[in-house]
Parts: structure tokens; C-alpha cells; sequence
């Protein structure tokens, strides 16, 4: 039973409905496969410093004349921002600020590892202290990006010419057989269908098929191109899931209705609208195309506002229902408001019949 239900049997708090949901939904994400971390890249684009104190309270070091980053002994600056260079003086790490390292004034050594380079290209690096340079090195790294291996995609390739190759010799087939018969006044004919055949094929037909391979596999989000076959594994799984048998029959129930909404009502008014003593049809016809000319995502929005408790029918009707809070109205709204979207077009479409 959904948090929803509970709420609505009574059978639960709201609060503890949401409690129960949000632990079913955190159990059921730990129970998900992740993918692997990628593997560290040690070394990326940095560079290391080490150098000696001159005693100056401040230095500033640059790589290739501009200003990279810098060093002081102004505590007063320290921040817990993270840094964008790692520093240590004397083995220990360097305090921070928001655009320096912070070291002591007893520090002799101090070592920094410089990050944003450039790979396989030298960089002019200087320090530069109140007294002077007292570091400069021409300094390179050849750590850059790891590029991860990209995955077989030879079956994919062989779908699709496989794909090509069968509809070439299809409409071969069928030009042969045209000739055979006789039948020349089209000579271009299987051309002019080629193309749609084609994108049909690829777009269509060949997604379907691969889905359907799938659905015989372990395959997810994070394993997808290496999956293993599992057979009915997951097939067992939907049928036998709590919510399979509601979900079932709602679908069915929603089928059938719309399919009978949509064409009777289609055909109804294509009708009514085809007689020629009917003044205004074109108004009528505009009229009736409204709900098909506007977005859907606008008409959902506009009718989920009016079967508010608040909402434009409530306001007609003198009541106070909650339509979308029983989960048997919500269901009856939202199949009233797809007739309401898919009659226009059925409408029109028996009308040019």
C-alpha cells in the first residue's frame, strides 16, 4: 500500500506515511548497483615547489609571468575556504586563507604543489620574495586527463547495417517483382519510400527490438553495454510486484475507454458537422479544436486547477470534493481529460475520411 493510500484509508498519519515511504525509498536505493569510483589520477596537471626562506613575510609565486598564487604570515587571513595549490612548511600542512597559504614565521622549508598546468608543456615558475627571487625552474608535468576506454560498439554497427542491408534487398525484391509483372509506370517508386522505410527502421523498429533484447538482461543505468542474460528473471519480478494486478486492470480500463471515447465521440461530431444545413461550422470546427491546438502541459495545469477543492467546478457545482485526493477520482479526471485532448483530433482525422 502506497503512502497515498495509507493516508487516504486512514490506515496511517501523513507524517508517518512519509516516514514509511522515504525509508522503503532509501532501502531500495542502497540496494541499487553503482558505479565504480573513477581510479585516482595522481599527479594532475601539478607541478611541485620546494624552496628555501629568505625570511620575507610574503611571497608570491608565478607561473609563466602571471601571479598563481601567494604565501604569508598574516594570520589574521585565515579562512576555512578550500585551497586550489596543496602547501607545507617543514613537512606540515600550510593554513589557508581565501587567496593564500598562511605560514610561520620559523618555517625554512617550503614545498607546494601547483595545480592548473598545462600537460607536456614547460612552465616558467618564480617565487619571489621581499628580497627578491629566491626559486625559478622550468617545471612540466605530463599527468593530464584520463580518458575513460570507450565501450564495444560493434553490435550496435552490425544491428544497423543489418538494417540497411535487409531493406536494400526488400525493396530490391520488390522492384523485381514489379518489373515482373509489368508493372513500370512507377519506376521510382521503391526510391521515394527508402527513406522513410529507413529512418522507420532506425528509429522504430530497430529501437524496439533492442529494447526487447533487453529486457532479457541485467542491463541498468550503470551497466549498460555490459549486461549478461538473465532470462525471465525480470519478467518474474513485474509480474509478481505487489502494485502489478491494479496497474493491470487500470490500464486496461484506460484503454478501452479511450479508444472508445476518442473514436465515438470523433466520429459523432464529424458527422454532425459534415451536414449542410449547419450554419457556423467553422466556428464549431475552431471551437472544437481548442483542446487539441493547446499544449498539453498548459491544459493539464489549467484542469488541475479547476478540479481543485477551490477550483472552477467545485464553484459550479456548490460542492467541496477533493478530485484528485481519492485515488479512483484522480484516475476518472485524468481519463476525462485525455478524451477532452485526443476527441479533436480523432475529429478531424474521420472527417477528411
Amino acid at each position: 500500500m502506497t503512502a497515498f493510500e495509507q493516508v487516504y484509508t486512514e490506515t496511517a498519519s501523513a507524517q508517518d506515511a512519509l516516514d514509511g515511504a522515504n525509508a522503503e525509498l532509501l532501502s531500495q536505493i542502497d540496494g541499487l548497483q553503482q558505479a565504480q569510483p573513477p581510479p585516482a589520477n595522481e599527479g594532475y596537471r601539478t607541478i611541485a615547489v620546494n624552496f628555501t626562506t629568505d625570511g620575507s613575510m610574503d611571497y608570491t609565486i608565478l607561473v609563466d609571468g602571471v601571479v598563481h598564487s601567494g604565501l604569508t604570515q598574516n594570520l589574521s587571513l585565515l579562512s576555512g575556504l578550500p585551497a586550489y595549490e596543496s602547501c607545507s612548511a617543514d613537512g606540515i600542512e600550510l593554513l589557508k586563507s581565501p587567496t593564500q597559504r598562511v605560514f610561520e614565521s620559523n618555517a625554512s622549508i617550503i614545498e607546494c604543489s601547483l595545480t592548473g598546468m598545462v600537460p607536456n608543456t614547460v612552465h616558467v615558475v618564480q617565487v619571489q620574495g621581499e628580497n627578491g627571487v629566491v626559486f625559478e625552474a622550468e617545471l612540466s608535468t605530463s599527468v593530464g586527463d584520463v580518458v575513460p576506454e570507450t565501450g564495444d560498439t560493434s553490435p550496435v554497427l552490425f544491428a544497423l547495417g543489418a538494417i540497411f542491408v535487409s531493406l536494400v534487398a526488400l525493396l530490391s525484391y520488390g522492384r523485381a517483382m514489379d518489373v515482373k509483372a509489368g508493372r513500370l509506370h512507377a519506376k521510382s517508386a521503391h526510391v521515394y519510400i527508402a527513406p522513410a522505410m529507413l529512418a522507420l527502421a532506425i528509429l522504430t523498429f530497430y529501437p524496439v527490438l533492442y529494447g526487447f533484447w533487453l529486457s532479457f538482461t541485467d542491463a541498468d543505468a550503470t551497466r549498460l553495454g555490459d549486461q549478461t542474460f538473465v532470462g525471465l528473471v525480470n519478467f518474474i519480478e513485474v509480474f509478481t510486484a505487489s502494485g502489478f494486478l491494479r496497474v493491470t486492470l487500470f490500464t486496461l480500463v484506460w484503454t478501452v475507454v479511450n479508444v472508445t471515447a476518442h473514436i465515438g465521440l470523433g466520429l459523432f461530431l464529424a458527422m454532425v458537422l459534415q451536414y449542410g444545413n449547419i450554419r457556423g461550422k467553422t466556428v464549431y470546427r475552431t471551437v472544437l479544436l481548442l483542446p487539441w491546438a493547446i499544449p498539453s502541459y498548459i491544459s493539464v495545469l489549467v484542469w488541475k486547477g479547476m478540479f481543485q477543492p477551490e477550483g472552477l467546478v467545485n464553484d459550479v457545482l456548490g460542492t467541496d470534493l477533493h478530485f484528485l485526493a481519492d485515488p479512483t477520482g484522480a484516475q476518472l479526471v485524468v481519463i476525462f481529460v485525455n478524451i477532452w485532448l485526443g476527441v479533436p483530433f480523432m475529429m478531424m482525422s474521420l472527417s477528411g475520411a
